[in-house]
């Protein structure tokens, strides 16, 4: 009964949905009278109607259901039959506008005349009812000019769009009324009428008086004739003839069309696209030969008084039907049936109305119409004799020639409606009553949600029904699952039990093979005495000893491989080790005090001095103190050793990770493995050969120079490092002032300075700013010089030193520094007021002051960070930085242009536009990509998203920060160039001789162009200084690899510096030693680089801006510069001396603002502070160098101590011995390393004889407790105390011997690696055994190569079946002997295979009587799945439909895997069934049907479950309260309820697995929904919470809980912020349809139609009888 119940409810779901909505509509709160009398006599019957609909007590008989309803459908229809029911009263429809008089409230649609607004005075209380879909109402309105009103009020529809018509054929209209100035009225005119919106779901419509459809005079006509038919009938009969019913056209249309179509043999009328087109021709033709062509031509010429009268009404109907056909033509207008086309039969014009179906909609309907406008016979045989050639074509072009004329405007007009939010553009409302009621279009969300809320009902529908019949046939789907998996299973078991036999079989007819050869050859040799095999004693004896020597060997060979295995991966192990991490670790965890814990045999004491044990109490004690100092011994060692070890990672860390392999262990394993592969005397011979070169005593005078020359050169380089660190080391001592007293000795004199300020007042400030002014003038004049020296030096400037020594940009950076120091007491004290101007000028000076600090910080940090860290890098051969350093070498090969032709042409560039030529773009484009390119090397992305600074890898990280360095330049130099631009100068101080000469040094005037292709001029030099140094790097690492005989190039083939090609390098053509750079040689490229940007950008902008702050000074002191600049002003070159200007302006002060002796004051503190300050900056400058000096050095010993351990074999050689210089020397650590170890050994075994007294100590305290312990029980807490005791000390001493043992396990294998690596005393042995092994394998391989005895297997089988002895040799007796036992076998082997053979029968019926079973199961599961196949092809549908191309819904992923799963077991089944009928399975794999059968058996139990799975159950629709509920569809496919370990409700569903369900939120997948019990059933179920009564029912998707409907999202501009209109995209393609149309380019958009020939065209395509034919029978094109 539930699943009948459930069917029942989801059948009827469609109707009971949409009568829900429509009794939440009549259930709403009644506000009028007529509301509340409707609800007062109708809504206890609708209730019972519905729920009897709902829940029908019968529902297996529906029928029943549907009682209540036809009994209120037959009320209301009696009802709405009477006349009485056409007429409404005002005040009992809507009181509220009854009520209303003398409102100010305008008449809609009328145009204000003048000042005069017509208002509305009242509302007339007769309300007439139109007898049409809608019912629209007919409403009077008076007016306060004492008219009346009429409109019709139309409900459930928007009249938006009407709105917008009208105003565009109001807009054609007043394009007429132009086109036609000179008469007074216009000969064109489209009659509209007025609409008035008053909302999305209603609005009033001016009535149009004295119109008359075509479609009442085509009724009258029926009338008449019927009339006339009844009368002819009646004759001379007395009795009355009643006329025959009138026909609707489609009655008319179908009493042709049915006849006619059965005709052809078709009887479905509902497929009208099968429909013949001769068929409709015909139907058309016979209808248009019934129905009169001059209907509307009579009732014109009825309507005229005379010819004049009906002439001039003819060319007014014929203008009028011009313009509104060719007006619908443009705006796509349709559904023109009889009513929407009305004629004014006292002027002859047209009149449309309802422009709903516009813009082409009509071609969508269901009925496509395919003609432009109306022209059918009636209305063609009404334009006259000339029918459409006359008049009417004639108006059709001009009414075309205005438009597309006036195309601009009207495309402006309709643009708007693109952009109008409130006009619905879909091609059509399916929203329904309820969603028309509420608000129509997509102006409402409700529609939306309405439409949405139908679609997901059907879609529920369809799953109801669907999970109605997977419970039904549940039973037996899930019988068939266990018996297809079990059938399959034994199917499987059958194939392997077959596949086994026949296998069986195989093996055994090989071995009877075998047997019979073996029996061939006995007989052939028995029966000649010259066979081959009587010689095989002597041929077996000489192979044993062959076989036995070459086992031997290859089994030491095997053996020393095994062994150089395990070293070398010990070696590469220990290696990763001191590298790493983990010997700081130790050292951390070794710094920690020492925990011994409590001593186990404290807690006994007692105990053991009461019982008499003192003796081994004082054990105990000398045991502790031992084993305590021991271990404190140990952990001191061990720090030590730890100590030893860091110094070797150190060194080691400069090595690549090859360097693991540069010894004997791996040389070995990899020549080993080369004789295993190929073992013979020829390669022996390359392994001598190759030990020889590599190992062999032979002295090499080629390389031993080479090397010695290196080391002499890393010694030269160090010692001129050290020399340099001596020498800024005694300069700083001179300076003997520690740094920070300097500092607080500068703050010390800028205090008193404060002070001074505040004891004189503006004499202070005045004699300290004159004083200041005139230290900055002669600071600028010595920027001048320097600058002019930088810009004199050309290439040469990266060079240039002062006397000292000093580079020349610590020289500009410290003179920058001092003036910024000045400028900073000038703001301390300010003698004039901060404006903008001033700050403007102030921040000049110190932004390229900035600029120099960012240009030193390039070069410090180049020297202490990347410099270090790209040798170590490079020479350690980091896989990231290598790959990252050529990527950036071959940045700019993609283009076949080095940097340097690209530098070239941005500088020839840049000159171009100086001068004011055009530039090529082509390399800008190529600097853009190049950046692109860099920038993403430097920052890869992941997607769209960047790659976290914690995912870089070093390559990246040493590439970002080098360039780093590089863009804090740009980003402080931008800020200067900025400062510059912002300033404000009188044009006079450019005339000032400092900063014209400041003017005339810079190189350019830097506009927005000059920057960006500096700046590009700049990135590439970027790149080239990293290039160079990168280059640089490269050579002096390659210096330093062990094997140097091979040619000396990059990775990438050659090394390129400055942009240029590779260069090879053969280190036995050159000496290596040339590719040895110091420090200062590296440094080359961005000293060059700062050199560049020095004298390309930077000269002349500090001392031009120091200039600017002098002259405002200068004025602040009282002095006019402009005055004194025009007084001088006598040429062109007329240059004024600031100096003197300073010094007028002291003078001046002098005499106004201070004394003598304030200026004297003034002047000491002054000069004090700035001697302070210039011994902070030479400090500061020298801690500086010194720390870069202490760098190089550091870097330098590790470089000569790196190459001396590794050529130390060559050196020793060479007779030369370590520079004692570089510490430690790898023998002296390698014998720390051997002395430690010796140390930590001896220790480990002293400390376990200690604690295995110890621990026989503490056995037998326990023991002795133990016995105590059953006589006194209170000891059990002392036994466990030392039970903890003796655990936590053997849990430490267990750590602490495995680190030692590791530390122990750590130093031997460096020990052995580095035996093995040099030329040791042991390595010099493992030599000696090496070769040893290999004159072996020489000799093994020779002797194999001379002997000429051979066995075949057939012989050495004989000889394994019967071994040969002393008492039976190999002859005949041991022959026939042999012969006998495989006459045996054979015999055995013929009994064997008869047994298999008849098994295999066996196994095959068994198989194809299994094969039966699963054919016949699976034939069930499609029986079964068929009953639902039809409902998962339409929920996969929906789910496509719902989801789109975004992802797969469930039951799609369902029916496609159910597909590919019915497919393979089609497959299986083939060829199962071809295995099974083959007398030859030779060709059969048995193991792909075992593979098949197990997957499909996993597929077809899953496909079951996710069928079941499918079914969601649908919720009891009564509440959970109501004790008469029956079982519901859910209780029905629900078997069991379980509780989970949290104690939630969990309810199995039809998979058998649980589902935890929150009280508080639904099941995701179920259709459960938060409902409110004020709500009918069914919206209970599927509506979202309401905001207002009046706001439809919102429907909740039905697989999750309700979602909030969602915000309106506006768009905005995302540079301004504004908000964006948005077009609708249906809209832009209607709006594009109509100028195609106005341009002329309809139908073919390539080609341009004249005004008559696109008149021509629309009208052919109006009158086309094909077209006609195809039309809506309600259209009536017959008319």
């Amino acid at each position: 009964m539930a699943i009948i119940r459930e069917k029942h409810n989801a059948i009827l779901r469609p109707t009971v949905y949409a009568l829900e909505q429509v009794q939440a509509i009549t259930k709403q709160p009644a506000e009028t009278p007529n509301e509340k009398w409707f609800q007062d006599n109708y809504a206890e019957s609708i209730n019972k109607a519905m729920e009897n609909l709902q829940n029908p007590n019968h529902p297996a008989n529906p029928h029943s259901s549907w009682t209540k309803f036809k009994q209120l459908h037959h009320s209301l229809q009696q009802r709405a039959s009477k006349r009485a029911t056409h007429l409404l009263q005002m005040d009992e429809i809507s009181p509220k506008l009854a009520q209303m008089k003398n409102t100010v409230i305008s008449m809609p649609g009328l145009t204000a005349q003048s000042d005069q607004v017509i208002t509305i005075e009242s509302f007339s209380n007769n309300v007439t009812i139109l007898p049409t879909k809608t019912k629209p109402k007919k409403l009077v309105f008076s007016g306060s000019d004492g008219q009346k009103y009429t409109y019709l009020f139309k409900g459930l529809e928007d009249l938006h769009l009407d709105e917008r018509i009208m105003q565009f054929l109001t807009i054609v209209n007043n394009m007429f009324a132009r086109a036609n100035k000179r008469n007074e009225v216009s000969m064109y005119h489209a009659r509209h009428y007025s609409v008035t919106p008053l909302g999305p779901r209603s609005g009033l419509i001016q009535w149009v008086d004295g119109a008359t459809p075509l479609f009442g005079l085509y009724k009258r006509w029926q009338q008449r004739e019927a009339a006339a038919a009844a009368v002819k009938a009646q004759g001379s009969s007395t009795t009355t003839v009643q006329p025959a019913p009138i026909l609707r056209p489609s009655e008319v249309f179908y009493n042709k069309m049915t006849p006619a179509l059965k005709e052809k043999g078709i009887t479905d009328l509902s497929s009208r696209k099968e429909w013949p087109q001769s068929v409709l021709r015909q139907v058309l033709q016979e209808l248009m030969e019934d129905t009169p062509r001059d209907l509307l031509a009579r009732e014109l010429w009825c309507s005229c008084s005379g010819a004049t009268e009906w002439w001039q009404m003819t060319q007014s109907y014929g203008r009028s039907t011009a313009v509104m056909s060719m007006i619908g033509y443009i705006i796509g207008l349709g559904d023109r049936h009889l009513d929407n086309v009305m004629v004014d039969l006292l002027t002859g014009e047209v009149v449309h109305i309802d422009y709903n179906v516009c813009f082409e909609k009509g071609r969508n309907l269901r009925v496509p119409e395919k003609v432009p406008f109306r022209m059918t016979p009636n209305i063609e045989a009404a334009l006259g004799v000339t029918g459409t050639e006359g008049v009417f074509r004639l108006s059709c072009e001009q009414v075309l020639k205005t438009m597309r004329k006036g195309r601009e405007t009207l495309l402006t007009l309709l643009e708007a409606f693109v952009y109008d939010p409130l006009v619905d553009w879909t091609t059509g409302n399916e929203a329904g009553f309820a969603s028309a009621f509420y608000g129509g279009g997509q102006l409402n969300p409700a529609i939306t949600e309405g439409r949405q809320t139908k679609e997901e009902m059907e879609r529920e529908i369809t799953r109801s029904l669907f999970s109605s019949r997977v419970a039904e046939m549940k039973g037996h789907w899930l019988k068939n699952r266990e018996e297809l998996v079990v059938s399959l299973g034994k199917l499987c078991d059958s194939v392997k039990a077959y596949g086994n036999v026949k296998e069986d079989i195989v093996k055994i007819a090989d071995i009877h093979d075998n047997l019979t050869t073996q029996k061939s050859t006995l007989d052939a040799a028995l029966t000649n005495k010259n066979h081959s095999l009587h010689s095989l004693q002597k041929r077996y004896d000489d192979h044993s000893k062959v076989l036995s020597s070459q086992t031997s060997v290859q089994q030491s060979i095997q053996d020393k491989l095994n062994e150089c295995e395990t070293w070398h991966a010990q070696h590469m192990k220990a290696l990763d080790t001191v590298r790493g991490t983990h010997i700081a670790t130790m050292c951390t965890e070794l710094a920690k005090p020492v925990d011994f814990g409590v001593p186990s045999y404290i807690a006994a004491t007692e105990f053991l001095q009461t019982a008499g044990q003192t003796q081994t109490v004082v054990q105990c004690e000398q045991l502790e103190s031992e084993l305590s100092n021991l271990i404190h011994q140990r952990q001191q060692l061990l720090r030590v050793c730890l100590d030893v070890l860091h110094s070797y990672g150190t060194i080691v860390s400069q090595f690549p990770v090859s360097f693991a392999d540069q010894n004997r262990c791996h040389d070995w394993q990899l020549w080993l493995q080369e004789l295993i592969s190929s073992f013979n005397t020829d390669t022996c011979g390359r392994i001598f050969a190759k030990f020889d070169i590599k190992y062999g005593n032979t002295k090499k005078p080629d390389k031993i120079k080479r090397v010695y020359n290196t080391e002499l050169k890393l010694q030269n380089i160090l010692a001129e490092d050290n020399a340099k660190l001596v020498k800024l080391i005694e300069r700083r001592s001179q300076e003997n002032t520690e740094t920070n007293l300097l500092a607080a000795m500068v703050k010390e004199t800028n205090v008193t300075i404060k002070k001074f300020v505040q004891e004189n007042g503006i004499g202070g400030v005045t004699s300290l700013t004159s004083v200041i002014v005139t230290a900055l003038c002669a600071l600028n004049r010595r920027a001048l010089v320097m600058e002019g020296a930088a810009a004199g030096a050309g290439d040469r400037l990266m060079d240039l030193t002062s006397r000292d020594g000093s580079w020349f940009l610590e020289e500009l950076c410290s003179m920058s520094g001092n003036v910024s120091h000045f400028v900073a007491l000038l703001e301390e004290h300010p003698l004039i007021p901060m404006s903008e101007i001033v700050q403007n000028v102030l921040q000049t000076v110190s932004a390229s002051n900035k600029v120099y600090i960012a240009l030193q910080d390039l070069n410090n940090s180049f020297r202490t960070i990347i410099l270090p860290e790209s040798m170590k890098t490079i020479q350690s051969e980091e896989p990231s930085v290598l790959e990252c350093i050529e990527t950036l070498e071959d940045l700019s090969m993609e283009y076949g242009l080095p940097l340097d032709a690209i530098l070239q042409q941005l500088e020839l560039n840049l000159k171009h536009l100086t001068l004011g030529m055009e530039v090529s773009n082509p390399i800008t484009e190529v600097v853009t990509t190049l950046r692109g390119k860099f920038q993403r090397l430097i920052i890869p992305t992941w997607g769209e998203a960047e790659v976290h600074t914690s995912d870089m890898t070093a390559g990246q990280m040493l590439l970002a920060g080098f360039n780093g360095l590089f863009t804090q330049i740009n980003a402080v130099f931008s800020e200067l160039l900025d400062c510059i631009n912002r300033l404000v100068v009188t044009p006079e101080w450019n005339k000032v001789d400092v900063i014209r000469e400041a003017r005339s040094l810079q190189c350019y005037i830097f506009t927005d162009s000059t920057r960006r292709i500096l700046s590009d001029i700049f990135f590439i030099k970027r790149l080239q200084a990293m290039q160079d140094f990168f280059s640089l790097c490269k050579q002096h690492a390659y210096t330093f690899k062990g094997d140097t005989s091979d040619v000396y190039q990059q990775s990438n083939g050659g090394v390129m510096v400055n942009g240029q090609n590779p260069v090879l390098y053969t280190l036995d053509s050159i000496d290596v030693a040339l590719n040895l750079h110091t420090d200062e040689q590296l440094s080359k490229p961005i000293k060059r680089f700062i050199a560049d940007f020095v004298r390309g950008q930077l000269i002349g902008l500090p001392s031009q801006a120091l200039g600017y702050t002098i002259c405002l000074y200068i004025d602040g002191l009282g002095l006019d510069v402009v005055a004194m600049v025009n007084t001088k002003d006598v040429g062109v070159d007329c240059k004024v001396s600031l100096e003197e200007m300073c010094k007028k302006a002291v003078d001046k002060c002098m005499q106004l603002n201070f004394s003598s002796g304030h200026l004297s004051q003034a002047s000491a503190l002054t000069s004090a502070s700035d001697t302070a300050w210039k011994k902070q900056d030479l400090a500061r400058r020298l801690d500086s160098n010194i720390t870069g000096a202490q760098t190089s050095v550091q870097r330098a010993q590790l470089q000569l101590a790196r190459y001396q351990w590794l050529h130390e074999d060559v050196l020793l050689q060479s007779g030369h011995h370590a520079s004692p210089i570089v510490t430690p020397t790898r023998s002296n650590v390698m014998s720390d390393i051997r002395k430690r170890v010796q140390m930590l050994t001896s220790m480990e075994t002293a400390l376990s004889g200690i604690q295995e007294k110890y621990s026989t100590l503490e056995g037998s305290i326990q023991q002795r407790l133990k016995w105590a312990a059953g006589a006194n029980p209170s000891l059990n807490s002392v036994l466990q105390n030392i039970d903890e005791a003796v655990e936590k000390r053997t849990g430490f001493i267990s750590v602490n011997s495995k680190r030692t043992n590791d530390v122990i396990a750590l130093c031997n294998a460096i020990l052995h690696f580095e035996a093995r690596r040099t030329r040791t005393q042991e390595a010099i042995n493992a030599d000696t055994n090496f070769l040893t092994l290999l004159k072996r394998c020489e000799e093994a391989c020779k002797l194999a190569e001379s002997c000429n005895s051979t066995v075949s297997s057939i012989e050495e089988k004989f000889v394994k079946l019967k071994p040969p002895n002393s008492s039976m040799p190999i002859g005949d007796v041991w022959m026939k002997s042999l012969l006998e036992a495989i006459q045996k076998e054979l015999k055995n082997n013929k009994y064997l295979t008869k047994q298999k053979e008849s098994h295999l029968r066996q196994k095959k019926d068994a198989l194809k009587a299994q094969f039966l079973v699963v054919k016949a199961t699976i034939t069930t599961h499609h029986k079964l799945i068929s009953d639902v196949k039809h409902m998962l092809k339409s929920m996969a549908r929906e789910e496509d439909a719902t989801n789109g191309d975004t992802q797969r819904g469930q039951v799609r992923k369902f029916t496609t895997e159910y597909k590919a799963f019915s497919e393979s077991f089609a497959n299986m089944l083939k060829k199962v069934s071809e295995f099974c009928s083959s007398e030859d399975d030779s060709d059969y794999n048995i193991e792909d049907f075992i593979s098949v059968m197990t997957e499909l058996s996993d597929a077809g139990q899953r496909i079951c479950d996710d069928l079941i799975g499918l079914a969601t159950p649908i919720l009891a629709k009564k509440a959970d309260n109501d004790p008469t509920q029956q079982p519901s569809f859910a209780s029905a496919l629900k078997s069991s309820k379980e509780t989970n370990e949290d104690g939630k409700d969990v309810k199995e569903n039809q998979l058998g697995t649980s589902r935890a369900v929150s009280p508080s939120r639904p099941v995701q997948g179920s259709n459960s929904r938060a409902v409110s019990p004020n709500r009918p059933p069914l919206l209970q179920q599927k509506a979202a919470t309401e905001t207002t009564p009046s706001s439809p029912p919102s429907v909740a998707k039905a697989t999750g809980p309700i979602q909030p409907r969602a915000s309106v999202t506006v768009m905005r501009d995302p540079r301004t912020g504004k908000a964006i209109q948005m077009r609708n995209s249906y809209a832009v393609s209607v709006w594009r349809r109509v100028k195609a149309k106005l341009d002329g380019r309809d139908p073919d958009s390539a080609k341009r139609l004249t005004v008559a020939e696109q008149v021509d065209f629309v009208i052919r395509d109006a009158t086309n009888f094909d077209n006609l034919a195809q039309l809506y029978e309600g259209w009536t094109a017959w008319v």
